[in-house]
């Protein structure tokens, strides 16, 4: 696959780190996680990015992902006074730990407006 093609895939990635309390950390945000929350989110909890009910439905999609291993796909819609702010689609996987054995998400987000 040509660099470029894959820059711009690696792009959408997050990387997200369970914690005991529940939360997950963002250990790794590409730029199109800038775009989606308007700064760059690496090290911040992802509890303090969505709001409450967000966060709440998200959670559990991750944790389901964290015990059985299945991926999972959602279409993200966000409106603003009516109109559509942003639309992209949310791939997540289960991933190990650098330390090889505590299961992590990975997710990729892609724009339905930007070209691959």
């Amino acid at each position: 696959m040509p660099s470029r093609g894959l820059a711009r895939v690696l792009s959408g990635l997050a990387l997200y780190e369970p914690l005991r309390t529940g939360d997950f950390r963002v250990r790794l945000a590409g730029h199109a996680l800038r775009r989606r929350f308007g700064r760059d989110m690496t090290g911040e909890n992802l509890s303090h990015l969505l709001g409450e009910a967000q966060f709440a439905q998200h959670a559990v999609q991750m944790r389901r992902l964290l015990e059985g291993g299945e991926p999972f796909v959602v279409e993200v819609r966000l409106m603003e006074e009516a109109r559509l702010r942003l639309c992209y689609e949310l791939l997540a996987l289960c991933v190990f730990a650098p330390d090889g054995k505590a299961p992590w998400v990975l997710s990729g987000i892609l724009f339905h407006d930007w070209r691959l």
